[in-house]
């Protein structure tokens, strides 16, 4: 056997192991899940400790529900480079080889802190996340004004619904605080609520126009037909806020 078929060998045996360990396969229709497990905010720049806990509770099913990487840039590239930090994390590659996850995000994976249907490279940003959540090539996920998914899982009498929004894809610019100039950051505002100890209004104000949106006019379609499927227990995955009168 000479080098070069040798060679092509051994990389359709990495291909194939890859693959296999890429990311556990969903659960089955009718399967019965009793024990999910969800989590947001990993800096993929730091260690992860946390995942020899979850890896320890053997969840059937792992929602991430958002800020699962800090891309916080508008270079694909620099995209790639984050995405592969969380992939080499020890902890999480044992969650995927072991573990089916579901993945959604928010702003810092959607591209950057607070950012909305205005930032310039979210079809980028897309392409980056459904390839590395391995997103299968004919999921509407590729294709729809957003990456809002759901699943359904269990029979009858045990049926689990997950509905995944996407609140970054479609939603109006924020409005700032007047109190704030423009160009004030989230970073400034927050470190004034710390050095004050009190709560500092902003760095938003509410948006007044009746044309805003957080999902856009197709997503809170497709949402009320999934709120009409059947389910025993529905969960909604927002990454934000629900409950807040107004979190600012």
């Amino acid at each position: 056997m000479n080098s070069l078929v040798r060679f092509a060998l051994l990389l359709a045996a990495i291909t194939a192991i890859d693959t296999a360990q890429a990311q556990r396969a969903l659960p089955a229709n009718d399967t019965t899940l009793t024990h999910i497990a969800f989590g947001s905010c990993a800096k993929e720049n730091k260690s992860q400790p946390i995942w020899d806990a979850v890896n320890a509770a053997q969840p059937e099913l792992f929602v991430f529900l958002g800020d699962n990487v800090y891309l916080d840039t508008r270079d694909p590239q620099v995209m790639q480079e984050k995405y592969q930090r969380l992939a080499n994390q020890r902890g999480f590659q044992q969650l995927k080889a072991s573990t089916p996850l579901i993945a959604i995000w928010d702003d810092h994976d959607f591209g950057e802190n607070d950012a909305g249907a205005d930032y310039p490279i979210k079809h980028a940003s897309r392409e980056a996340f459904l390839n590395f959540w391995h997103e299968p090539k004919d999921s509407p996920r590729w294709s729809r004004e957003g990456i809002y998914t759901a699943y359904s899982f269990g029979p009858v009498g045990q049926r689990v619904q997950i509905i995944l929004p996407d609140l970054r894809w479609n939603r109006s610019p924020l409005i700032i605080d007047p109190r704030w100039d423009s160009e004030a950051s989230y970073e400034t505002w927050a470190k004034a609520q710390i050095d004050s100890g009190k709560e500092v209004p902003g760095p938003y104000t509410r948006n007044p126009d009746p044309t805003a949106t957080q999902l856009g006019e197709a997503q809170w379609q497709w949402l009320e037909a999934r709120l009409r499927e059947p389910a025993d227990l529905r969960i909604i995955g927002s990454s934000l806020q629900v409950l807040a009168d107004f979190p600012g």
